[in-house]
């Protein structure tokens, strides 16, 4: 008995057997209470991560044990969550649905994708964004078909955008493509304005003036012994030739380096008979002729597309069925008669050399700014020229002089026997596989374009320099009238924008002085000034916080809100009654809640102040509508109290709304 009365228990997270003289710790992965005789293994789902512990742990949410004796648990895989608590088995992290993710491994909840972003798949790790100029106020969303395109004109500078409020303007320099965001404007074309940047295109840079760099914002005149016509991307020497033209890859013209959306311009030529009915076309980026990267035209044979390769299995001999013709209009606008010069690039794809048997440009022209109902005329007529002007390109040729990085070139002259307004360029090509064409370009001759100073054209025949006259701008020998939304008043280099406040038609403009009107932005029209803004010098401005405007012809000046009514935003064409319990302050552009002992009403005539409480009565709280009279037992001796007088000892009133401590009775 005195020997086992000198025995000590051992410790929880500590063992002994029998006869020992001293207790030994429990390794990890096992645990004992106290005054054991040996270590329990830890069973599944439980843990036990350092040795002498006294219990066992269960794995937390998100991690299990599936075998005993662990001595830490094992987490789920990303992607994988567990809500179970003590987890024995691998089975229990499940994988995340559609439209959750989980980030890291050992979660315990699978997370919805948040706004901005959609997880179409199970068991992910993360979600995906929804991309630049789009956005999501979905939570949880499985599809990118949740992502919504930004309105027109707008964009989001990054991916995830979770409400519309995140599409902003598209910049200068770039323009709102009908394909939905932004792009950014092509060499030769700049925007200046968020207002140009909302238009579904860029404008060209009028002549003699240039934009080398794509995303320009203006365009820069030309240096002195240099010229440029519409769209020009840089300068032309004066100095050069017809044939040094051909070297300069960099030249560009009305009808070059178009946009991706402007296939939409583009259209398959069906006015040169069935023999040229079989193509499909689309528009490709590929390295152009001076080194840098280009979008070009790439036109293919009717059994290419149908079948998805480049070689084609059309017979050679049968044009009819590997023919195409694509072409392009566009307005030229030139009211002088000047000889021009069209150069195009053109290249046969490696698979289809050999291949491809009738490679051509062809140039039309219109002196009549309407186009007929049926397109252009097969056959020339008075005020339409068609294929004015031929270049052939030799299908065959790889290396000649006029080949620049696979790109074959050809340049032409042509003398139009009356003013151009509108032009047509027409590719078209015979056999298999696949062509390009780039770089479309309708220029004047350096040799005429030098001859006048700016805001003077040359005049046909004897192109004379003569003076521009109003509605016109007349540079690099051209006359050019105004486009809509522009104007000039006579011996200008180019058309200038409307000017606000002002109307633009046929090139000429005048004040919008129509009484409660203003111009619109185009400068087209004069329309009566909208409710919420004053007509100042025929331009529209919104009436400032606390005033508003009826529009129309009393719009001359913004009115200011009534006492009792704001506006708390621009633009307003009412005001707005302050509710019960507030009042406007002097500026009319806020409500305010009333103090304590005070109230007001929204009553149609109230004034919009706040009233003092009248004797036996309180408002306690701000922000009142109405007092309280005092209640037995209190009474109200003076105005705007926040609470009423207490009558002394145990004295009381006889009704409600007492005014006196005489009102107190025993």
């Amino acid at each position: 008995n005195d020997l086992a009365d000198s025995c000590e228990t051992c410790e929880a997270g500590t063992f002994s057997s029998a006869g020992s003289s001293s207790c030994t710790t429990c390794s990890a992965g096992r645990a004992s209470s106290a005054g054991a005789g040996s270590c329990s293994q830890c069973l599944k789902g439980t843990v036990a991560p350092s040795s002498g512990m006294s219990s066992c742990s269960d794995c937390v949410a998100g991690r299990y044990a599936n075998s005993k004796g662990m001595t830490n648990c094992t987490r789920c895989a990303a992607g994988f969550a567990s809500s179970t608590v003590g987890a024995k088995a691998a089975s229990t992290c499940v994988e995340c649905e559609v439209g959750t993710y989980a980030a890291s491994t050992g979660t315990a909840s699978c997370v919805d994708a948040p706004a901005g972003s959609y997880v179409p798949g199970e068991g992910a790790d993360a979600y995906i964004e929804c991309p630049i100029s789009s956005y999501s106020t979905t939570v949880g969303a499985t599809n990118v078909s949740t992502c919504i395109e930004c309105p027109t004109g707008t964009y989001t500078p990054s991916t995830g955008s979770s409400s519309q409020r995140a599409c902003v303007l598209c910049d200068p320099g770039k323009f709102a493509s009908p394909l939905g965001g932004c792009q950014v404007c092509q060499r030769g074309r700049f925007t200046s304005s968020y207002q140009q940047a909302a238009r579904s295109n860029c404008t060209l840079c009028d002549s003699m003036t240039v934009s080398p760099s794509t995303g320009s914002t203006n365009c820069t005149p030309v240096s002195v012994g240099t010229y440029s016509n519409l769209g020009f991307a840089e300068a032309v020497p004066c100095s050069v030739s017809n044939a040094e033209v051909m070297n300069d890859t960099r030249l560009s013209g009305s009808i070059q380096a178009f946009h991706r959306d402007e296939e939409l311009l583009w259209y398959a030529d069906t006015s040169l008979g069935s023999a040229y009915s079989s193509s499909t076309w689309g528009l490709v980026d590929l390295v152009g002729p001076g080194g840098d990267t280009i979008t070009a035209l790439n036109l293919s044979s009717c059994d290419a597309a149908a079948s998805g390769t480049t070689s084609g299995t059309c017979a050679v001999s049968d044009a009819a069925e590997t023919c195409g013709a694509v072409s392009i209009e566009l307005s030229v606008g030139l009211s002088n008669r000047i000889p021009m010069l069209m150069r195009g690039y053109a290249q046969v794809s490696s698979e289809a050399a050999g291949a491809v048997y009738n490679l051509s440009m062809t140039l039309s022209t219109s002196s009549s700014i309407a186009a007929a109902s049926d397109g252009w005329p097969a056959e020339s007529t008075s005020d339409t020229t068609v294929n004015g002007l031929v270049l052939e390109f030799d299908p065959s040729s790889s290396s000649s002089s006029t080949t620049y990085r696979g790109w074959q070139q050809q340049l032409g002259s042509y003398d139009p026997s009356s003013p151009i307004k509108r032009a047509k360029a027409t590719l078209r090509y015979c056999g298999h596989g696949q062509v390009y064409f780039a770089l479309p370009s309708l220029f004047t001759s350096p040799k005429l374009a030098c001859k006048c100073e700016g805001g003077t054209f040359l005049d046909a025949p004897e192109y004379n320099c003569t003076r521009c006259v109003a509605g016109f701008g007349c540079s690099g020998g051209l006359k050019v009238a105004c486009g809509s939304g522009t104007y000039s008043f006579g011996a200008a280099p180019s058309c200038s924008e409307c000017r606000d406040g002002w109307l633009c038609s046929n090139g000429l403009t005048y004040p919008c002085e129509a009484e409660g009107a203003y111009a619109t932005g185009s400068g087209g029209t004069c329309a009566t000034t909208p409710a919420g803004y004053r007509r100042v010098d025929g331009v529209n401005e919104p009436c400032p916080q606390g005033f508003w405007s009826p529009g129309g012809r009393h719009a001359i000046q913004c009115l200011p809100c009534l006492p009792g009514r704001v506006t708390n935003s621009t633009g307003a064409s009412e005001c707005e009654v302050c509710r019960a319990g507030k009042y406007a302050n002097h500026a009319r552009d806020a409500c305010y809640d009333c103090q304590r002992g005070e109230f007001s009403t929204d009553d149609e005539g109230a004034d919009g102040q706040c009233q003092s409480c009248p004797r036996g009565t309180f408002s306690r709280y701000e922000g009142t509508a109405n007092c309280t009279a005092c209640p037995l037992g209190r009474y109200g001796p003076k105005v705007a109290l926040g609470a009423c007088v207490e009558c002394p000892g145990a004295q009381t009133t006889n009704t409600t709304g007492a005014t006196s401590k005489a009102d107190c009775l025993s």
